[in-house]
């Protein structure tokens, strides 16, 4: 997945420019070992990065200069105090995120791949791609999203 979020941390750091100015600190909940934290504090030398996930997946994590990495369960507690959250597949966590940032009014930062059917754009074209990618070697079920459920 390491690569698939520097691609789209590519993306999202050109599109998303000004919004991280006021961010002094900022956790990747279910980060892995970090590479999207590791993006955003590259870009942004000013901010402190969290990276949050399990415990057994933190023991592995590669050390990384002003990012923390921090072992937990996300459906327990969200023990930083951010000024921002970064999720991707966020839906199943976006209640305890909330609880996690309440007392600083903390912005929430989503990322997820939307596929467009028929589109000519290259970003377009690579996220249909690895998505049978994911089809073919993990042999699971394709998750569809239909269109009444983008506007969430």
């Amino acid at each position: 997945m390491a690569c698939n979020s520097r691609i789209v941390m590519r993306v999202v750091l050109k599109y998303y420019k000004g919004e991280f100015n006021n961010i002094e600190t900022i956790v990747d909940v279910g980060g892995g070992w970090g590479a999207v934290v590791v993006e955003i504090v590259e870009a942004h030398l000013h901010i402190k990065g969290f990276n949050f996930d399990l415990p057994n997946i933190m023991a592995g994590a590669p050390e990384y200069p002003d990012v923390t990495h921090v072992g937990g369960d996300i459906f327990d507690t969200i023990p930083m105090n951010p000024d921002a959250i970064f999720l991707k597949k966020c839906k199943e966590i976006l209640k305890n995120c909330r609880k996690a940032s309440e007392e600083r009014n903390g912005q929430l930062i989503i990322v997820d791949v939307v596929l467009r059917p028929e589109s000519e754009n290259l970003f377009d074209v690579e996220a249909q791609r690895y998505d049978l990618k994911m089809m073919v070697f993990f042999r699971v079920g394709r998750k569809e999203v239909k269109t009444n459920e983008r506007s969430y």
